[in-house]
This record gives structure tokens, sequence and C-alpha cells, in this order.
């Protein structure tokens, strides 16, 4: 086959690269179809795995308890049905726990017994779930990003929800690869605001300007795999609204970000509430 032959053959589109935490891709070739420029994965994605997950979890609990059971029979039948009942009351609970966040962002309708508290501990079964979801869709064949992507699309479906009204300061975390014009009306935006605004370099570093900031709240934009690292650090402490980049010039290079969408964040940290037809992000 002649060179002109080939040249003229249409290329092979490579499968999603899911993105390298804070850098370039190794030995990136440039080729910009092989990258997904914007992601899109709806809460369902991650919810359905977590349900799956969490029936895993069912079934290999009872399956280990019945495995040992004859051992603590020997010691007194009465303790294998106590911790029977002890077993069933957690799993149900976590059960209760699931559908409760699960209904709430499908239905934007607060279905919790609390409302306006940082949303913290009351959410911990789902970063209890995250990495096993992670690790399942790896055997399913399903990119991690695009789980990443809709698990912080629940994260701020949930924090939406509770309405948390923020107290100063609220932090803006960006992210070196945002275009410099997007990067520079942000730190103007949030200078308006009184909204102190870092560029994040790394992981140490966003942990040290939160750290030093000690802010109420944070509003921050990254990939997902960096974003999801943060929220796992410091989600459960502190409320956090987190926005995937968009990358249309490959990783890592000249990422842009929906303004309107930082902007709504803004004001739904400052003043607890959005209105209704307007939400942070689809189902």
């Amino acid at each position: 086959m002649s060179e002109e032959q080939k040249s003229n053959e249409p290329k092979k589109k490579l499968p999603l690269k899911d993105r390298v935490l804070g850098d370039e891709w190794l030995n990136w070739d440039g080729d910009i179809s092989a990258t997904d420029k914007k992601l899109k994965a709806t809460k369902r994605l991650f919810l359905g795995f977590a349900l799956f997950v969490l029936f895993l979890i069912n079934i290999f609990t009872y399956f280990i308890f019945f495995l040992i059971s004859p051992r603590i029979d020997s010691i007194h039948p009465m303790v294998t049905l106590i911790l029977l009942i002890i077993i069933s009351l957690i799993l149900f609970l976590a059960w209760i726990w699931f559908f409760m966040i699960a209904f709430s962002i499908l239905t934007m309708k607060n279905f919790f017994f609390f409302s306006r508290h940082v949303p913290g501990k009351k959410f911990i079964l789902l970063y209890f779930l995250l990495p096993y979801v992670l690790k399942l869709g790896k055997i399913f064949k399903i990119s991690t990003d695009k789980l990443r992507h809709s698990f912080v699309k629940v994260n701020n479906s949930l924090i939406e929800i509770v309405n948390f009204k923020a107290h100063k300061p609220i932090l803006i975390l960006l992210p070196r690869c945002l275009k410099a014009s997007l990067m520079k009306e942000l730190k103007e935006y949030g200078k308006e605001l009184d909204c102190p605004v870092y560029t994040a370099t790394g992981g140490s570093v966003a942990r040290k300007v939160i750290k030093d900031i000690k802010p109420s709240a944070i509003i921050a934009i990254a990939c997902e795999r960096d974003l999801v690292a943060g929220l796992s650090d410091i989600g459960l402490l502190i409320p956090v609204l987190a926005f995937s980049n968009d990358r249309p010039e490959g990783p890592c290079k000249n990422t842009i970000i929906d303004l309107e969408k930082v902007k709504r964040a803004i004001k739904l940290f400052s003043e607890g509430k959005l209105s209704k037809e307007v939400f942070l992000d689809d189902i």
C-alpha cells in the first residue's frame, strides 16, 4: 500500500482515556480524537453502580456469616441470633440511608430529616461505596472518569438539596490548566464578592490553602480524578461544589468551564438556595 493510500485511510478512533492526576498524559501524541473533550455522565450512572455494590455487600456479608455461624453456635445459639439481628439491622439502615439519598437526588427534594446543615457525614455511605463502584466499573469496562463525573454531580445535588448557606470565606480553587482568560475572569469575580481564589498546582497545595484559609465552603474546578481525590479528603468536613473542566485542546491544556455554573454555585453558597427551575446538573 502506497504512502498516499495510507494517509487517505480514516484514522482509527482510540478508546477514551482517563485523565492522569494533575499533569499531562504520558506519551500523549497530541491526537485530540483519542480524548474525551467533554465528559457526559448522568447521576444515575453512579447511583446504579452504588446500588449494585450495596447489593453485593449484602450477599457477601450474609455468605460470610453463614460460613462462620456453626463456630458461633458452639459458643451459644443466642449469640448467633443476636449477631444476625445486628448485621441485618445495620444492612437495613444502609438501604434506608441509600434510598433517602437516591430519592432526594432523583426528585430534587429533601428526603432527610434535617435541612440546613453541612452535608458531611450524612453522606458518608457514598464515600464508602465509591472505591468499590470504581472497581466494579473497571470490571464492566466503564470509564473511571465517567463514574467520577457522575459522583461529582451526585455530590453537587446533595449540597443543593440541603440548601446549605455558607459563611465567608468561600474558597474558589482553580486548576493550573484552566484557560488564562477564564482564570482571570474568575479571579476578578471572586475579588468582587470577597471570595479568595487560588490556583491549586496539586493536592498538597490545595490542602495547605484550605488549612490556611479555613473556608466554610469550597468551589473547586479540576479534572474528575483531582475532584474526587479532593472530595474524599475534605468532602465530609467542608461542603464542596465541584465542577469538571472540559478540554477542547487535549488534557491539561487550556481547559474550560461554564462560568455560569460557577457563579450559580457561589450564589447557592451565599444565599443558601436557588430558584427551583435552576439546577446545577442534570439527572
